[in-house]
Formats: structure tokens, C-alpha cells, sequence
């Protein structure tokens, strides 16, 4: 979690351990924080406490349109695993990326 100045929340990540891989459920920046790096430095503090907490792997799904978190990920060096189809409400597929640690 990232907060502000004044203790307000403006940026977290939510994941869960599954026996030796970790999951992450979700990561989100209020919209008056976006672009600033928190989603970065949040994965790159996430995947470092993986590391060191002896995860074999972190595990994701995203929405294929959502391009932002795509990058994100990519360049954080996860690869797209797999595909759910019609996965969202709206109908996109969510794409299954892992990295492996």
C-alpha cells in the first residue's frame, strides 16, 4: 500500500499465497495518482516479497484491452500464459501471465 502525505491510501496491491506461488489479485492507483510509477514500484516491492518468501511464481490475469497493465507486466518481465475467454463482464478475455521467479 502507498499513501500520501497525509496518510490517505492512493495506491495498493492485493495478492494471495497458494502453497508455493503467489497471486496477485489485484493492483489499483487512485485516478488522480495514475501514470506516476506507484503500480510499478507496488509489483516491484510485490515480486521482491515473493522472492523472498520462496514463491516459485507470480501469477496474474488481466483484461486483454487494458494496455496499460499489460505493459506494466511485460516489463516487469511476466509472459502471457493462457487465455479465458469472455472472461469479463463486457465480454474482453482476460489473459493468464506468470512470471517466474
Amino acid at each position: 500500500m502507498a499513501t500520501s502525505d497525509n496518510n490517505t491510501v492512493i495506491a495498493y496491491a492485493l495478492a494471495r499465497i497458494l502453497v508455493d506461488e503467489m497471486e496477485l489479485l489485484r493492483i489499483a492507483t487512485v485516478r488522480t495518482h495514475m501514470r506516476q510509477g506507484w503500480g510499478q514500484t507496488l509489483l516491484l516491492h510485490l515480486i521482491e516479497d515473493a522472492k523472498q518468501s520462496g514463491m516459485c511464481r507470480l501469477l496474474l490475469e488481466v483484461a486483454e484491452s487494458n494496455h496499460p497493465a499489460r505493459q506494466l507486466y511485460g516489463k516487469a518481465g511476466f509472459e502471457t500464459q493462457g487465455r479465458r475467454p469472455h472472461y469479463y463482464p463486457d465480454g474482453d478475455d482476460a489473459l493468464l501471465m506468470a512470471l517466474q521467479l
